[in-house]
């Protein structure tokens, strides 16, 4: 899993959620047969709170619930941004967007989840609730084309407006960018690795595996400042 990710660059740690003691670069995402709450489970693209977001994710299966369950969801933000019309396009060219990890990471979301080391590690962090700012629109920095960035996990208002104000337009993205015609779908396997570029990407894990085990490890790329 290292060896592959090491083609693309230097590994990034995540802040908050704690990794294998004898592979810092890797983080096991497990949910438990008797849990409820998922890791992932809802749109996000990962760490957009932080000033420079992981550019790629390396997600590997080790144990999946039975087949037909537990899939996870990718969306294209290049096609999402190019299926808008010119003037929405014009307008969030404009625009930069706020992000926050205090839904995901904070102390009230955390205690959904049973593991006593994600809320220990989330409620010493202060950068949970720091407010990280990017374009809505991202220039991906290889091919120069624009995508949507921005997603309901980390995104909570544009810059200069109001939570209120930003909510109806940012809700209509959100449910853009989640059209079938944007999506696809990944069925697992053990030992699938699936490699993902999360500059032009947001994801979602299915939760419909209730009463099964299922366990990933993920390994994150370093990235750069969005622009």
């Amino acid at each position: 899993h290292k060896a592959c990710g090491e083609h693309f660059g230097s590994f990034a740690r995540h802040p908050f959620r704690p990794a294998l003691d004898e592979h810092p670069e890797l983080l096991p995402i497990a949910k438990e047969p008797d849990e409820r709450v998922n890791v992932g489970g809802g749109w996000h693209t990962d760490m957009t709170f932080m000033p420079q977001p992981p550019f790629g994710t390396l997600l590997f299966a080790v144990e999946l619930p039975p087949p037909g369950l537990g899939d996870t969801m990718w969306s294209d933000n290049e096609a999402a941004f190019a299926g808008l019309s010119p003037g929405l396009q014009a307008t969030l060219r404009g625009l930069r967007a706020l992000h926050t990890a205090e839904k995901v990471h904070g102390p009230e979301a955390v205690q959904q989840e049973k593991r006593s080391e994600f809320r220990a590690r989330a409620a010493q962090q202060s950068l949970v609730r720091e407010l990280g700012s990017h374009p809505v629109v991202r220039t991906h920095p290889e091919t120069g084309r624009p995508s949507l960035f921005v997603n309901p996990s980390f995104t909570v208002r544009f810059d200069g407006w109001s939570e209120a104000e930003s909510r109806a337009l940012l809700s209509h993205l959100f449910a853009h960018m989640a059209q079938p015609e944007y999506v696809v779908r990944v069925h697992w396997q053990p030992g699938t690795l699936v490699l993902w570029d999360t500059r032009t990407t947001q994801h979602y894990a299915l939760n419909d595996y209730h009463g099964h085990r299922r366990e990933m490890r993920r390994l994150m790329i370093e990235g750069e400042a969005p622009y």
